[in-house]
């Protein structure tokens, strides 16, 4: 164990905690104690008939029937499980991916139509990825306020203030003030307009009050209504999931079965002790059916949780939120590249451009900048709270 340490391929052990599922689908094999208490149970009665201490005779013929029986409805079982799992897995994977759309919808709206109300545009780009941490740490009912203070999303008074709400989500109350802030704007707007019409021509100073259309503050508000709906998508796919009572009655048929079929093949039916050689072919194959059962089983277990540290099969979740993050910001640190405000006009030839390659001379496309390599390492947690607080600074006391 301690060699398997040392050159990576563990981290955790199975065998630490027997009845728990983290690690790839051969850690998992590797370190499963069921898996090899199975197999040890197949070559006791194996090692029991070489010696003697039972005789073929006494075995019962109900053991093949439930053998054929039992395979049938556990190979429906597990491919059943296997599929449901798959299943939620791909809906919580798109959920996850999906979340910051409508929000960065939003957020480009805020940055064209708020360009002279910065303030404006930062509250809203604030609030906005303030909710996409928020809708994460709602899910695993860990919320790091620091990590929030930290980045700038939230001030003090608003930390104060979600914690006093008894609410179970947090992540909706910083969506409503994001629409209460572009609520408020066009309110503001809209009476200065008509303060400014009501006066009469000879004291209206400088030009008409800008005003937002009615149209776009309704799309703006629905994308922030979307972008609070997609957030909580994720808890809906989260909240219909195979039941747990399932998940173990699965593993106690399937632990049964290969328990029989073990005594079954360790046995055999040979009715002559020199016969014996003849069975040990039932080895390798017991062998191979229980990893392969065990191994379905596993790996839809660990699919059941697609934000854990599963290597190879999980989403880390925070990877988005940054991601979006890091975009919005940009978005709005952005320069204005209006073509009316530029001193010079580029030349640009859109017919030459659309040539096929071999009739466009020596025009070549720009190189493309060296792809993005994640240095993100999954941390030692096997459940999403545990990952968070993980991955996210802890709170004073």
């Amino acid at each position: 164990m301690k060699f398997a340490k040392a050159i990576g391929l563990i981290d955790h052990p199975q065998s630490s905690q027997p009845f728990t599922y983290s690690g790839t689908v051969f850690e998992i094999l590797v370190w499963d104690v069921k898996l090899w208490f199975l197999i040890g149970w197949m070559l006791f009665w194996l090692i029991l008939r070489h010696t003697g201490c039972i005789d073929p005779a006494e075995i019962p013929t109900v053991a093949g029937k439930y053998l054929g029986y039992n395979q049938a409805v556990l190979s429906f079982l597990l491919v059943f499980f296997l599929n449901s799992t798959y299943n939620e897995f791909k809906e919580q994977g798109r959920a996850a991916v999906a979340g910051g759309s409508p929000s960065g919808t939003a957020v480009i709206m805020a940055k064209v139509f708020f360009k002279h109300e910065p303030a404006l545009q930062e509250r809203v780009v604030r609030l906005v990825n303030a909710a996409h941490y928020l809708s994460w740490m709602d899910l695993a009912h860990y919320y790091s306020w620091t990590e929030l203070l930290e980045r700038g999303l939230l001030t003090k008074v608003e930390i104060s203030a979600l914690k006093s709400i008894p609410a179970s989500k947090k992540s909706p109350i910083a969506m409503v003030w994001a629409m209460e802030e572009v609520a408020a704007y066009a309110e503001r707007q809209e009476r200065a307009l008509e303060q400014w019409l009501a006066l009469p021509d000879a004291q209206r100073l400088g030009s008409k009050p800008a005003a937002v259309h009615d149209l776009v503050m309704m799309r703006l508000i629905d994308s922030l209504n979307e972008g609070r709906s997609r957030y909580n998508a994720l808890a809906i796919c989260r909240s219909v999931q195979v039941p747990t009572i399932y998940t173990h009655m699965l593993f106690w048929l399937m632990t049964v079965f290969l328990l029989v079929l073990g005594f079954y093949a360790g046995i055999g039916s040979e009715t002559s002790a020199d016969e014996v050689a003849d069975q040990s072919w039932w080895i390798g194959g017991y062998i191979l059916v229980t990893l392969s059962f065990l191994g379905v089983f596993d790996v839809a277990m660990a699919l059941r949780e697609p934000f854990g540290i599963d290597s190879g099969l999980d989403i880390d979740p925070l990877i988005f939120v940054e991601g979006n993050m890091k975009t919005h910001k940009a978005i709005l640190d952005m320069p204005t590249m209006l073509e009316l405000e530029q001193p010079q006009k580029p030349s640009f030839d859109m017919f030459m451009r659309s040539k096929p390659a071999e009739l466009a001379g020596d025009f070549a496309p720009a190189a493309r900048g060296p792809s993005y390599v994640s240095t993100y390492k999954a941390p030692d947690n096997s459940e999403m709270r545990k990952m968070l607080s993980a991955r996210l600074p802890k709170d004073a006391e």
